[in-house]
C-alpha cells in the first residue's frame, strides 16, 4: 500500500486498466487520486473517456480541455482528438474542426495525424466542402500505409458527386481524374 501511495504512475495504470475492463466506478476513484505530476493529464483523458461512455459530454469536454494544455505532445494530441469527438457528439462542428485543425497544423508528426485527417475530411464532406475533403483524403492515400477508410470515403465522395451535377465546383469527371486511380481494382 505504501508503494501505491508513492506512485501516481501506479494509480494511473491501475485506473486505466479498470477503465478498459469496464469497471468505471473504481477507475474513477483510482484516477481521481492523481492530483499532480505527469500522469494527471493522462488521468484527465481517461476520466473524459469515462464521461463520454456515461454520455456526460460536458464533463468529457472539461476533462479533455484540461489535458489539452499538457506539455507532453502525445497527451496533448490525444486530448485534442478526443475533445473533437466530444464536440461532434454535441453537434458542435465548428469547435470539433478547430481542435482537429490544431492537430493538423501543429502536430504533423503525431501518431493520430491520419485519424485526424480522416475525421476532418468527414466533417468537411458533411458541411459540403468537398474540395477540402478530397484534398485531405488525397494526402492520406498518397502517404505511407494509408488507412482503408480513406479509400471508402473517396468512393463515397465519387458516388455522391455522380448523383449531383456539380458540387463545390467539382464534377464527376474532375473528381475521377483526381482520385479514380485509387478506386480501380487492378
Amino acid at each position: 500500500k505504501t508503494y501505491l501511495k508513492s506512485s501516481p504512475e501506479t494509480y494511473f495504470l491501475i485506473g486505466e486498466n479498470m477503465r478498459m475492463s469496464g469497471d468505471t466506478a473504481n477507475a474513477k476513484k483510482q484516477l481521481s487520486l492523481i492530483e499532480s505530476g505527469p500522469y494527471k493529464d493522462n488521468a484527465s483523458i481517461s476520466m473524459g473517456l469515462i464521461a463520454m461512455e456515461e454520455s456526460n459530454i460536458q464533463e468529457a469536454v472539461r476533462q479533455f480541455k484540461s489535458a489539452a494544455i499538457s506539455r507532453d505532445q502525445k497527451v496533448k494530441v490525444q486530448a485534442l482528438f478526443n475533445l473533437s469527438l466530444a464536440y461532434l457528439k454535441e453537434g458542435k462542428f465548428k469547435e470539433a474542426t478547430s481542435s482537429l485543425e490544431e492537430i493538423r497544423h501543429n502536430h504533423i508528426d503525431s501518431n493520430m495525424y491520419k485519424d485526424t485527417l480522416l475525421v476532418l475530411s468527414k466533417i468537411y464532406k458533411k458541411g459540403g466542402r468537398v474540395k477540402e475533403s478530397v484534398s485531405l483524403l488525397k494526402e492520406l492515400v498518397y502517404g505511407k500505409q494509408p488507412p482503408a477508410d480513406a479509400f471508402g470515403e473517396l468512393e463515397e465522395l465519387v458516388l455522391v458527386t455522380s448523383e449531383k451535377s456539380a458540387q463545390d465546383g467539382l464534377t464527376l469527371v474532375k473528381l475521377w481524374n483526381e482520385v479514380g486511380q485509387w478506386l480501380v481494382d487492378e
